[in-house]
Order: C-alpha cells, then structure tokens, then sequence
C-alpha cells in the first residue's frame, strides 16, 4: 500500500467499511467504485487491489477477471442508467492517482454532442458544485450492484 496513493488508502479498508459508492463490488481482485469528482452519475472506476500503474503489471488470474467485470459492470450501467454503451478508458496520471483505474462511463441516450466520445472527459473539469453528490453516488452504485449479474459459475 502507498500512503500517497488515494486508491491504496481506500482498498486497505474492509468492503463492508466503505460507502456503497467506494464499493459496488470487491471480488478480491478488482474493486468498482463510483468517481469522485465527476459530474456524470454513474462513471464507475474499476480498481486492482494491488497497486499497479499500468495494465502490462496485471496477473493472469486479474487478467482474466477484468473482461467479464467489464461486460457485468457495462451491463448494469445500461440497465440503471439507461445508457446506450459504455466507454472504458485507461490513463491513471493525475498525481496520487496513479493506481491503475479504468473509467467505466455511461454513454447517455441523451447527451449533449460535446460529451459524446473523447468529450465525455469533460465531466471531469466541472465545478465542485456540479459534482455528482455523495447521497446520487451512494444511490446508484446501490442500484448498480443490485443489477450486476453474476459470473458465469459463481453463486
């Protein structure tokens, strides 16, 4: 665990700790979050327990986990939020945020032309006062993880 790392620091505490918009899933391997800072309610992040900066650092058994998250994960959101995709998105670079996190964002049916694609980013350089509340995060990922599907031959 790196004390700079904000990622780190939250997958040092218990699942059942953490708000449901810190933790929609832990299989133990990779955990889904809500983004913080984002002013798109449902941009989820999935997260390696290990700290990693970049997806080669990955193991076999994370390797093969990541896919079929990816499909639930997209699936649910499409399913809560009424999106007509997903994108997923690596880059990790802003500073204490390096950990490996792939953006997982909800491409609404009704979003303007300059947040479709590569443009969705910009939910990211809103204002404070235009992100999504701890109360709509904790909300969704609520929904999210009662939607998430389960992994062919898992309970």
């Amino acid at each position: 665990m790196r004390d700079d790392c904000y990622t780190c620091r939250m997958n040092a505490i218990l699942p059942a700790d953490l708000p449901p918009r810190e933790c929609v899933l832990d299989d133990g391997r990779w955990r889904v979050a809500h983004a913080i800072g984002s002013g798109l309610l449902g941009w989820m992040v999935i997260v390696p327990h290990r700290h990693m900066t970049s997806l080669s650092e990955m193991t076999p058994d994370e390797a093969d986990a990541l896919g079929p998250l990816m499909q639930r994960l997209s699936t649910a959101l499409e399913i809560v939020t009424g999106a007509m995709k997903c994108y997923v998105i690596f880059l990790a670079e802003a500073p204490g945020f390096q950990h490996v996190h792939l953006h997982v964002i909800p491409r609404l049916v009704d979003a303007p032309p300059e947040r479709v694609g590569i443009g969705a980013m910009q939910y990211l350089a809103v204002p404070n006062n235009e992100w999504v509340s701890h109360d709509e995060m904790d909300n969704i990922s609520t929904k999210i993880r009662e939607k998430l599907t389960p992994q062919q031959g898992t309970p």
